[in-house]
């Protein structure tokens, strides 16, 4: 073989050479591209993930709240709040139910042990009391919280549109009965020293607020209570939120007739598929007052933001002035 046609087979072997490990290089660059995007992708799904979660809160109830419990079924609602919650005791605790104490007890078994529990935290049961006629001894005090959950004629109404007129009815009842018995936000007078400033904690009350938590299917969603709540425009909605069954250890959900095996289902596993809601409500000048002082707050920092960028403005003039005068 001639010098020269060993020169072109060694050229053509490195370009070959060279060809192949080009191409190796840009699919291992292509291979680390598509594994950077997917990274990306499911660093993306997570973060979206995230960010869409809300942070799940301890409800905001303690001892120092009067509370008013209306419509209580088995009383395991109340009893889990003695236990969980109140913890300084149950004195300000008041449940209420609309059954005879000996309805009750035929209707629900475990519900004798859950108002002897609540009872001897200090809590204040009462029966036959008409959510939307609240009794003498319920309307002596005013309350920081009134709690109605799963409110149900329990009419056995098997028209939908009488069904869900017979609850609106209920609910407007209730709001009349309730509205009035609502605290108004008081502050107890300023220390003479430091010794007095635990008094005055004590002293604050807030304003008041109704919760009612309904399941959020048909038909419960077609009783609109948040139109009914603005057509009457004493109340007003203060917020929303996801109602957590867990979040009352020991609370056991039960209709309105009661609980019957093979029929009822246990485990809250009936309100849990119904994606439950608590609506808050205050009185309309309480969220009024909110709404304003809300509305002078963007105000103000929108000002605040106005006279940082004149700030801002003013001192580069100052700083371009200065240069100015130095190149004279």
């Amino acid at each position: 073989m001639g010098r020269l046609k060993r020169k072109k087979l060694t050229n053509a072997l490195d370009r070959l050479l060279d060809k192949n490990a080009w191409k190796a290089e840009n699919e291992r660059r292509e291979k680390a591209l598509v594994d950077n995007l997917e990274k990306a992708k499911k660093n993306q799904v997570k973060s979206k993930k995230a960010s869409s979660e809300t942070v799940r809160t301890r409800p905001q109830l303690s001892s120092k709240d009067k509370i008013l419990l209306v419509g209580e079924g088995n009383f395991s609602f109340a009893r889990s709040l003695a236990e969980n919650y109140l913890e300084e005791g149950s004195e300000n605790l008041v449940a209420t139910c609309y059954d005879t104490e000996k309805v009750l007890y035929e209707k629900y078994e475990e519900a004798r042990e859950n108002v002897e529990f609540v009872r001897e935290f200090g809590g204040t049961v009462l029966f036959e009391v008409d959510a939307t006629d609240l009794s003498k001894e319920v309307k002596k005090n005013r309350y920081t919280k009134i709690i109605f959950n799963f409110p149900h004629a329990g009419a056995g109404i098997k028209d939908q549109d009488r069904n869900i007129v017979a609850n609106q009815k209920l609910l407007n009842g209730f709001f009349d009965s309730a509205a009035p018995l609502l605290t108004k936000a008081s502050k107890g007078e300023i220390p003479a020293n430091k010794s007095e400033s635990r008094q005055v904690e004590d002293d604050i009350v807030p304003d008041g607020e109704i919760h009612v938590t309904m399941k959020t299917i048909q038909p419960y969603n077609l009783w609109a209570i948040k139109s009914l709540v603005k057509a009457k425009g004493v109340l007003a909605v203060k917020g929303t939120s996801p109602f957590y069954p867990d979040d009352y250890p020991g609370y056991e959900h039960r209709r309105t007739l009661g609980f019957k095996e093979g029929l009822s289902k246990g485990a809250n596993a009936e309100i849990l598929s119904a994606s439950p809601k608590t609506y808050i409500f205050v009185k309309k000048e309480v969220m009024d007052k909110e709404n304003e002082n809300s509305i002078k707050g963007s105000l103000k920092r929108q000002l605040e933001q106005k006279k940082l960028k004149m700030g801002k403005k003013i001192k580069r003039k100052k700083v371009q002035h200065n240069q100015s005068d130095d190149d004279e």
